[in-house]
């Protein structure tokens, strides 16, 4: 019965090739849900038909991708899940696209609407300070960790939770990214500023925050993470400029496909670096098994979505949404949270356990609604995402600046891979910095329209009284004109 999958995955595919295709964005031709449809694509509606076509026993590196026999009926109804969910994503979107929230593309009551038009002496500033903060904690952090060599070598090491190192300063990893939302700040400076000795300054402060951001991510070691830093700024250009430059897209897509292949041994390069070689060599031995092997990337979401239904709440306890109360903790320094709380598992340790995976397999966002509360936390789940989507696609509307396009774009990729990686632990840590980042902007942003609302008023009321003044002296005139004049009274003669 899994084959009967492939149909449903089939329907779920055309659905979101018809509502990308029919429906109308008003804010340029990528949205928030033209990113999140892609991804979803991928994970609910290929993947399911590459499980139940290729023989994945064949690839080592993903045999617990079919852990359940694929004949068995709860692929079928992960598959229907998987559109229903999708369903509920497009309900909460659009339902909270059409919340009457007062229209501030014009002047309602007198006040001018809020505005992305910051100085350059205030984006100069967000940069400035939120740069300052992510490089010192990637400073202070590289040297906890043994300094920059160190850096490069136990990049995998370090990701896969590897708790090598007793420091107070090993949190200061999570601060660290403050450098990313930097170098937005900075292109965003260098993109919009009318002076040249701005934007000459603005660039030469992008490309170090720049190369420490790179530095920082290859640390990291995520894949995902570096390509949707990547794509942020060639995405953000095209939405500032309207024109999408076909050089762009297919660099784009080789440098997808490179990564997706090779990351995970460019990231180990400097602890083994004959891993590359290697895999370069079995890639290029089976040129067939390519396509498979990036498919096979995209397949744990819905291997996860199965796994959990058979697993919830049979052998395990429905989680009850209890991660999202205590995933923001995982950001804070250990000796902080310890002496409140001893911090559960994370699902995503937990899901990985499951499967006997090595590494880390992420939930994703319909498996993590499922093993918090069944079909009603799926539904939740979809609903709440799709309000999201919605909140921040009006929330970042202005794409006439580019100080609001980047973080748009930024937000935009974040939520995209939520649909993959939806663990409240790695959602808190992945957009710690960009919602400090957006506080500093949206901080701008009210302070420029409140500047605004003062100059309207002063305006404002100076028209107000000239107009009143107008009126009275035209007031005097019609009355002037009423009074007869001394000629018309004296007496005619004949």
């Amino acid at each position: 019965m899994g084959l009967y999958a492939i149909p449903v995955a089939l329907l779920l595919g055309g659905l979101i090739i018809l509502v990308e295709l029919k429906r109308k964005k008003q804010r340029g031709p990528v949205d928030f849900l033209t990113l999140v449809n892609a991804i979803y694509f991928m994970s609910f509606a290929v993947s399911p038909i590459f499980l139940m076509t290729y023989d994945v026993e064949t690839m080592s590196k993903w045999t617990w991708l079919t852990k359940e026999p694929r004949d068995s009926a709860v692929y079928f109804y992960a598959a229907l899940i998987a559109l229903f969910a999708y369903v509920g994503v497009l309900l909460g979107y659009g339902w909270a696209q059409k919340l009457p929230i007062k229209n501030r593309d014009h002047i309602p009551f007198g006040r001018p609407a809020l505005s992305f038009a910051i100085s350059d002496k205030q984006l100069l500033i967000c940069g400035l300070i939120i740069g300052a903060i992510g490089t010192a904690s990637f400073g202070i952090y590289t040297m906890t960790i043994g300094g920059p060599s160190k850096l490069f070598e136990l990049a995998i090491v370090l990701r896969g939770g590897g708790n090598i190192f007793e420091s107070k300063w090993m949190f200061l990893k999570n601060v660290s990214p403050f450098m990313l939302v930097a170098s937005y700040f900075f292109y965003a400076l260098m993109k919009q500023s009318s002076r040249p000795d701005i934007k000459r300054l603005a660039a030469v402060l992008f490309a170090v925050m720049f190369a420490l951001s790179m530095a920082l991510l290859f640390h990291k070691a995520g894949r995902m993470g570096l390509l949707s830093y990547l794509i942020t700024f060639p995405i953000a250009n095209m939405l500032f400029t309207g024109k999408i430059k076909l050089r762009t897209v297919v660099f784009g897509g080789l440098f997808f496909v490179f990564i997706t292949l090779f990351g995970k041994q460019v990231f180990n390069y400097f602890m083994y670096p004959d891993g590359l070689t290697q895999r370069m060599g079995t890639v290029s031995e089976d040129t067939g098994g390519v396509f498979a092997m990036i498919l096979a990337e995209f397949g744990f979401p819905f291997a996860t979505l199965v796994n959990v239904m058979t697993s919830y709440p049979a052998a395990e306890p429905f989680r009850w949404f209890q991660d999202v109360a205590v995933g923001w903790m995982y950001i804070l320094p250990d000796r902080l949270v310890g002496d409140i709380i001893e911090l559960p598992a994370t699902v995503s340790q937990v899901n990985t356990e499951q499967f006997g995976a090595s590494g880390t397999v992420p939930v994703d966002l319909l498996s993590f609604g499922y093993l918090s509360m069944g079909l009603a936390g799926v539904a939740i789940a979809a609903l709440v995402f799709g309000i999201m989507l919605a909140f921040m696609d009006r929330l970042f509307k202005d794409t006439s600046r580019m100080a609001c396009i980047i973080f748009r774009v930024a937000w935009m990729n974040f939520f995209a891979f939520r649909v993959m990686y939806s663990d409240p632990e790695m959602f808190f840590a992945a957009s710690f910095s960009l919602a400090a980042g957006t506080v500093m902007l949206l901080g701008s942003a009210w302070l420029t329209n409140k500047k605004q609302v003062k100059e309207y008023d002063w305006t404002h009321e100076r028209q107000g009284e000239s107009a009143e003044l107008d009126h009275r002296a035209a007031d005097r005139r019609r009355r002037n004109d009423a009074v007869p004049n001394g000629d018309s009274l004296k007496p005619r003669t004949v």
